[in-house]
């Protein structure tokens, strides 16, 4: 359901957002030795881009963590892996260094999945117009490239709003749109580009920060945070287990173990992905060995003759513990982090911005979007007025 406030009185000519989001096209230097340019296209949540690549040497991606940061209550990025059990393959950190940026790179069909688990599919894509949005399904088909003195493209923005005979890179760069139209058959268009724009669009993107979400430390903050994820994530896959039931009264876990355990119900009580056991991170802690039971002793020596057997039984449950006590806190750091950006950068952000600029919330706290149209409840209009569009 969308749902929209006014805060204040009404001044001026009321915002209107249309559905799906316009698109906007541009051009990043990838993170290979050479820099050479990638072509994307970008949907704005909240002044925040978040980007598809269009590169014809993979299919294209989507950057998810910004609309993680769009989230109500937040969302690690942790918590989009272990509730859609993503494996290797969907995502990827840098794509192969084509990437402009460290991000959570998904795969399209995937970030199809992940919007409508968000409920957020309107505004990336229309189900009666494939040609819309920036997960409509022709987009899946479109292509962009860096030539030497051009970008080519086998797509062309909608006519109505770039008209072929005003069609160039500047307008290109500078026009959004709200659907594409593929070029038939094998054909292609060129966008001829010198070595000043090429400069430029490679300096722009250093100078102005085209994720929106990295500036200062946030930068290498952001980056350690998702390579941490993906780690956590792919170590637990290769090592799964459930936390034992806890240890005997003698042993309770002290107050910083059940503070770090309650970390990712209390930033996120609606969708904790894995909460770390306290008696997990308690048995972490360096302490003296203490004497095994005649029947640890006799389990270890059976597990050491099995033909399961490959390490001792003791170093599979630490390397197992570890891999839980690793994924919690990856969530639980990951929520902090967004967390802290939704208060510190976000809110200064809309402080700061005009109040005739629309602000969507995504409040993820009441299902998803296809749980609420099962309900009954849909709206079918083109936009929506209002200076604040909530999606629940």
């Amino acid at each position: 359901m969308v749902s929209s406030r006014r805060h204040g009185p009404s001044q001026g000519p009321k915002p209107s957002v249309p559905l799906p989001l316009p698109i906007h096209f541009g051009a990043l230097p990838t993170r290979l030795p050479g820099k050479t340019l990638i072509p994307v296209l970008s949907t704005l949540i909240n002044s925040v881009p978040i980007y598809l690549t269009l590169s014809p040497t993979h299919e294209p991606h989507l950057s998810v963590l910004p609309l993680l940061l769009s989230l109500v209550p937040p969302l690690a990025p942790l918590q989009i892996l272990t509730t859609l059990k993503l494996h290797q393959g969907e995502y990827s950190l840098e794509l192969n260094g084509e990437a402009p940026f460290i991000d959570f790179w998904v795969s399209f069909d995937k970030a199809r999945e992940i919007c409508d688990y968000l409920g957020v599919s309107r505004l990336f894509w229309d189900e009666k117009d494939k040609a819309k949005g920036l997960l409509g399904k022709d987009v899946q088909r479109a292509v962009s490239w860096d030539e030497s003195h051009a970008l080519g493209h086998n797509w062309l923005p909608s006519p109505a709003s770039l008209p072929p005979s005003s069609y160039s890179l500047s307008a290109l760069l500078d026009t959004p749109f709200g659907s594409i139209s593929l070029i038939p058959g094998e054909r292609c268009i060129t966008s001829p580009i010198d070595d000043g724009r090429r400069s430029y669009l490679r300096s722009k993107a250093v100078s102005d920060n085209p994720s929106q979400i990295r500036p200062g430390h946030w930068h290498e903050a952001w980056d350690a945070l998702l390579t941490w994820t993906i780690e956590a994530w792919e170590g637990y896959i290769e090592n799964p287990s459930q936390p034992d039931p806890g240890p005997s009264s003698r042993r309770r876990p002290a107050a910083p173990q059940t503070l770090l355990s309650l970390m990712p119900v209390l930033l996120s009580p609606n969708q904790p992905a894995f909460t770390p056991s306290p008696y997990d991170i308690y048995a972490l802690r360096p302490s003296k060995s203490e004497p095994k039971s005649i029947v640890q002793n006799a389990w270890e020596l059976l597990w050491q003759v099995s033909p399961l057997y490959r390490q001792p039984l003791p170093e599979v449950r630490a390397t197992q513990r570890q891999a839980r006590v690793n994924l919690g806190l990856a969530e639980s750091v990951g929520l902090t982090m967004v967390a802290m950006w939704r208060a510190h950068i976000a809110i200064n952000r809309d402080r700061a911005s005009s109040e005739h600029v629309p602000r969507i919330i995504i409040d993820c706290s009441h299902g998803s979007q296809t749980e609420q149209e099962q309900k009954g409840e849909k709206n079918s209009q083109e936009g929506f007025e209002a200076s604040e569009l909530t999606f629940v």
